[in-house]
């Protein structure tokens, strides 16, 4: 189990996920803490990561780095979902 939340960890973008994993919430930044909620999801072994619609502006300050997880997520769940809909202005 801790090697699977590793692996996660490293999937979302997490530094040094060998050592992160044992930290506490509060000493991740917020940005870390959206990437664990990912890794979370993940974890679940969804069929297909791609989203149902795109997110509001204001939701997603970084689009193009939440475009890219999302896109790298995608092709390693063998899932079609990167695509140029995908990625915002």
């Amino acid at each position: 189990m801790r090697a699977r939340s590793i692996e996660l960890l490293s999937r979302v973008g997490i530094p040094d996920p060998d050592e992160r994993v044992d930290h506490y919430a509060h000493q991740f930044s917020d940005g870390q803490k959206q990437r664990i909620i990912i890794a979370m999801a993940l974890a679940l072994n969804p069929r297909s990561s791609s989203p149902t619609s795109r997110p509001a502006r204001s939701t997603c300050p970084s689009r193009r780095r939440c475009s890219t997880c999302s896109c790298s997520c995608s092709r390693s769940l063998g899932s079609p979902a990167c695509s140029s809909r995908m990625t915002w202005p």
